[in-house]
């Protein structure tokens, strides 16, 4: 069904849906696009390099979470100690070739479960020990939002070959 959401948002020249609904290709589609192209409306509507681009943006997706997932969130102090130990479970629940089966927004869902106060930047070694409060971008959620504005996909990145003239922001 997003499929053709798709394709038709391509078809109308609607830059906000084409892009939200590959961005929803990109978190809950796991079979390759390539199964897309068997759907005679969709495959006609749409330019082969949108199913390239969805599969390129999903696999670096992937990799960022788990880079994400995967960082040392230890400090000397111990504070964060129950958000490694979640992330922990998650490593064991999900591994990398389970990630291939898996929707990516039901690891976001998982990884989603630390408590924001969790999230504190290393702590600060010295003769005082103590944490800073991070900035937006450097939360879990200013980092979810920042991998999901480059997975997005924008009409200009399937009309242009080099994609240098996207209007949208990909962060």
């Amino acid at each position: 069904e997003t499929g053709y959401l798709v394709a038709s948002a391509y078809l109308f020249g609607d830059m906000d849906s084409f892009a939200r609904y590959t961005l929803e290709l990109v978190l809950n589609y796991t079979a390759p696009y390539r199964t897309l192209l068997d759907d005679e409306r969709i495959s006609q509507a749409l330019p082969w390099k949108t199913f390239y681009l969805l599969e390129e943006r999903r696999t670096r997706m992937r990799a960022e979470l788990a880079e994400l997932l995967w960082t040392d969130t230890s400090c000397q102090c111990g504070w964060n100690k129950l958000l490694k130990e979640r992330y922990d479970v998650l490593q064991g629940t999900y591994s990398p070739l389970k990630w291939l089966e898996v929707p990516i927004s039901r690891i976001l869902g998982k990884m989603k479960v630390a408590p924001e106060e969790l999230e504190r930047k290393r702590c600060s070694s010295g003769y005082y020990t103590f944490h800073e409060v991070p900035t937006v971008q450097d939360t879990f959620q200013g980092k979810l939002e920042a991998m999901k504005k480059k997975a997005s996909i924008c009409l200009d990145c399937v009309h242009d070959e080099e994609a240098k003239s996207c209007r949208f922001k990909h962060g």
